[in-house]
């Protein structure tokens, strides 16, 4: 009679066993979420208002935590601890550009986003710029709409310590700088607490405001980094000081006389990254537009997955594709697949894309789409 029982202790161990050794779901979230906010009470308060630094990773991060918290009872019905939100892609994206040393100064002119001073967001990374409009405005919008359940007046923003013009701090002034972005979040929320709500057609307003993100800011960033260097020499004496050239800071040397001499120098932000960063930074911009005409559910666990795809770190001008060895083969494969669609875009003038959203216009054709990229992502151990 005892034989039977110990059978069944042996199974209960092994049920024990299985159970301990798999992955929980905080397992797979962004680089220190428990650190950042997840309620605004967690903010410093000053007069009233809670203050929030998006240039500080965990408090950027505490924005999605929030947005995260607010939004998942409508989410409920499609499964459990909040695992079907749409809305993790973005601070799982953002936890990547993190953990990859995106964030960082790309110059190493400061010790913004190094060992020193890790939590720091630069403003001159162009990834970081990007993101503050796919943090930023939907965390507004959503303020705006009411689905955090307090007032837009009660929350303030705090600028960069430069180049403060690039960018929007509230409810009015975002929609005032960037109309249409803010409209397209504001809709996805606004749609999201209503009781039709679909999953698939949640993807849909998300994609459209993703995508509206990208396409507002992108060019306008790329135009605003030019920068003017102007050398103007008199005096026998060295110095500088900063000058505003309308689109970015340049520097004045003055020295050696009453006569003057310009240099002019016309750069980017891109001029901070090798080349191959700046194709994967493009690449990457224009894949997002195939992925979002696919509504690839942004949902935790598809997200994670799908993020072992990215590179880990900064590319360097030796990082060829697919011949990165400190890369594994997902990540190489990724680039060249990555390197391969932005070709394409450009050459056919975006007529590949065009082609692209015309596939996938049904759901059956997005569903098969989707079980060709997950059987992709599986075949790689």
């Amino acid at each position: 009679m005892a034989f039977l029982p110990s059978w069944a202790w042996v199974l209960v161990a092994c049920v024990s066993a299985a159970l301990a050794g798999a992955p929980s779901l905080s397992d797979l979230y962004p680089p220190l979420w428990k650190q950042s906010p997840g309620q605004f009470l967690m903010y410093k308060v000053e007069n009233g208002k809670y203050i929030i630094n998006p240039w500080v990773f965990t408090e950027r991060m505490g924005m999605y935590k929030i947005l995260l918290k607010q939004t998942a009872t409508y989410f409920a019905k499609f499964a459990p601890e909040n695992e079907q939100n749409i809305l993790w892609g973005l601070p799982l994206q953002h936890g990547w550009q993190y953990s990859s040393g995106r964030l960082a100064d790309p110059r190493r002119r400061t010790n913004c986003g190094y060992e020193s001073d890790r939590l720091c967001i630069s403003i001159d990374s162009w990834w970081a710029d990007m993101n503050y409009f796919l943090s930023v405005l939907p965390f507004l919008a959503a303020l705006d709409s009411g689905i955090m359940e307090i007032s837009p007046d009660e929350v303030t923003l705090l600028p960069p310590l430069k180049d403060q013009m690039r960018f929007c701090y509230d409810v009015s002034g975002c929609h005032s700088s960037f109309p249409e972005i803010m409209s397209k979040w504001r809709a996805f929320f606004q749609y999201m607490q209503t009781p039709s709500r679909t999953f698939e057609y949640l993807l849909k307003y998300l994609w459209d405001a993703h995508t509206t993100s990208l396409k507002d800011t992108t060019k306008s960033f790329e135009d605003s980094f030019s920068v003017l260097e102007l050398d103007i020499t008199w005096g026998g004496n060295d110095s500088k000081k900063e000058l505003a050239s309308g689109k970015k800071y340049g520097v004045i040397g003055v020295k050696n006389g009453p006569s003057f001499r310009f240099t002019t120098v016309i750069g980017d932000l891109y001029a901070y990254y090798s080349q191959e960063e700046v194709n994967f930074g493009k690449n990457w911009v224009v894949a997002v537009h195939y992925l979002a005409a696919s509504r690839l559910p942004t949902t935790l666990i598809r997200s994670h997955t799908f993020q072992k795809g990215l590179p880990p770190r900064v590319l360097t001008s030796t990082d060829i594709a697919p011949f990165i060895s400190n890369f594994t083969d997902l990540q190489n494969t990724v680039l060249v697949a990555l390197n391969i669609i932005g070709d394409m875009n450009r050459d056919t003038g975006s007529l590949t894309l065009a082609a692209w959203k015309v596939l996938m216009m049904t759901q059956a054709a997005r569903e098969r789409f989707l079980e060709f990229f997950e059987m992709v992502f599986e075949s790689f151990p």
